[in-house]
C-alpha cells in the first residue's frame, strides 16, 4: 500500500484473502499479476525478477526481502496462533489455518531460490 504520506508499507492483514482453507472454492490467484502470473502456485523466482524489472527496482534487493519475509512468516504465524488461542478463538480453526499458512510459506520460500525449470519455460512458449 502507498500511504497518504507516500510511504510504502504492507497492507494490513485484514486486507489479505484467506484462500488457503478453501482451494476447492476459491482459485489460488492474486489480484494483480506478478511477472506474467496470477496463479499463486506458478509464481516463483523468474516471476518476481520480472516484477522487479517492470517496476524498475533492484531484483536482488527484492529477492532478499522476499526470502527474509518468507523465512520470518512461520514464527510470526506461530505467535499469532498462540495469541489467537489466548484470546479464545476457536482452536481447530486457528490451528488449521496456522498449519496451512506455515506450509504455504515454506513452499513459496522454496521457489525463491530456484531458477525457472525447463518445463515451465516450454509451457509458456507457444512455439
Amino acid at each position: 500500500m502507498i500511504a497518504a504520506d507516500n510511504q510504502i508499507r504492507l497492507s494490513p492483514l485484514y486486507d489479505l484473502s484467506s484462500q488457503l482453507p478453501y482451494p476447492e472454492l476459491i482459485d489460488q490467484r492474486v489480484a494483480m499479476k506478478i511477472g506474467d502470473e496470477y496463479n499463486i502456485p506458478l509464481i516463483g523466482f523468474s516471476e518476481w525478477r520480472a516484477l522487479a524489472s517492470a517496476c524498475s527496482i533492484d531484483s536482488e534487493m527484492l529477492m532478499h526481502r522476499l526470502r527474509r519475509m518468507a523465512d520470518a512468516l512461520p514464527d510470526a504465524v506461530s505467535a499469532a496462533h498462540d495469541q489467537a488461542l489466548a484470546e479464545g478463538l476457536d482452536r481447530e480453526v486457528i490451528t488449521t489455518l496456522a498449519k496451512l499458512l506455515i506450509q504455504h510459506a515454506k513452499v513459496r520460500r522454496a521457489t525463491l531460490d530456484a531458477a525457472p525449470s525447463k518445463r515451465r519455460r516450454l509451457r509458456r512458449d507457444p512455439h
